[in-house]
């Protein structure tokens, strides 16, 4: 209600409609591009471990259940600029330097990644590795029934800010693991910069996977293949939805700007109200930071789901020393639409294809 402050207030009630405008745009919703076709991206492929995988798919000794799909804490990414590639772009610092991200405990990231690449060598080389050894992983292929999808709900909603954590143990959740963990979330694709210049690009699937997809079928009553005509217009989709987050992200950065230098004009701010504006600013971009990724790493076409939440969350556990996460609710064996196998894996399908009996989810690279 401050009188000074007042049109940062304005500016900040701006930025939280872009952000949510830019999370709406970057939401996939598995939704067909045309009546008579199916969605093109109506599946998610996750890399990991056959040792991860068997935990996933088999049961646990004295438990009805397998283990739960994880998230796991953004310390353990590859990027070691994560988090601050949106602040750099929003402040119009064009620098490749790296950063560790920083240490929050109050609002702390927790990330599940998944790729429009399936069977990808590459990311079985970099990704899944047992005993630290290349392309000896598998990737879990999910469908769209392990996300959430369509969404008709506030945008930011697929994030989850807990800043006051209260006392959730009650007699009900006794001996009930299921009742810690995390309800289906959305996945969101991730955006790739170069901070040197203004580089844009969109996760999204590349020409290969529809050649693979449809094979040599052609169109009925001509020689164009259906992979051409299905990638074309896929084409056409993502070129709308990366004007469409360009534009956007254009007015998130004139509007951040804005404020920060309104901030900088009001001469009588106090250092504690001047730092309560970054904190929030800083709040209302959350949602965004960690799907912005260096364009180095573009080639992994990457879709992320991300939980943020306080280190006191009981929904939050750990292996010390090992992993910090939180569990997801829905199942893995249940959702999964096919297993590829990697090269230095083979030896694995004969007990993968035991675990998936009753299924047809078994593919092999």
């Amino acid at each position: 209600m401050n009188i000074e402050t007042k049109k940062i207030g304005e500016m900040s009630n701006d930025l939280k409609g872009k952000v949510e405008k830019i999370i709406d745009i970057l939401k996939l919703d598995f939704l067909p591009l045309s009546e008579d076709e199916q969605a093109p991206e109506r599946k998610l492929a996750h890399y990991t471990s056959t040792y991860t995988t068997n935990k996933l798919l088999s049961k646990e000794k004295n438990k009805d259940k397998p283990s739960a799909f994880r998230l796991n804490t953004i310390n353990n990414v590859n990027d070691p600029s994560e988090g601050k590639l949106l602040t750099n772009y929003l402040e119009s610092v064009k620098e490749n330097s790296f950063y560790k991200p920083d240490f929050d405990e109050r609002l702390h990231a927790f990330i599940s990644c998944f790729t429009f690449n399936h069977d990808s060598l590459n990311q079985f080389r970099l990704y899944g590795k047992e005993d630290n050894k290349e392309a000896s992983g598998v990737s879990l292929v999910f469908n769209k029934d392990f996300f959430k999808e369509n969404d008709s709900q506030s945008c930011m909603n697929n994030i989850f800010i807990n800043r006051t954590i209260k006392n959730v143990k009650n007699n009900s959740d006794e001996g009930d693991s299921s009742a810690k963990r995390i309800e289906k979330q959305s996945v969101m694709r991730c955006v790739y910069i170069d901070p040197t210049s203004d580089y844009i690009h969109l996760a999204q699937r590349n020409r290969l996977t529809f050649f693979r997809e449809f094979g040599r079928e052609n169109l009925e009553g001509g020689s164009i293949p259906k992979a051409e005509i299905e990638c074309i217009e896929y084409e056409n989709y993502i070129d709308k939805k990366t004007e469409d987050f360009r534009e956007a992200f254009i007015e998130l950065k004139s509007i951040y700007n804005d404020a920060i230098d309104k901030k900088k004009s009001l001469k009588k701010l106090s250092k504690e109200d001047s730092d309560k504006i970054d904190s929030l600013l800083d709040m209302i971009i959350l949602p965004l930071k960690y799907l912005v990724k260096h364009s180095a790493f573009q080639e992994e076409q990457e879709c992320r789901m991300v939980y943020i939440t306080s280190l006191d969350d009981p929904k939050v556990k750990m292996d010390f020393g090992k992993f910090l996460y939180v569990e997801y609710e829905p199942e893995v064996k249940a959702n999964l639409d096919k297993i590829y196998i990697a090269p230095a894996a083979t030896q694995y399908q004969p007990y993968l294809a035991k675990l998936l009996c009753g299924t047809n989810s078994l593919g092999k690279k």
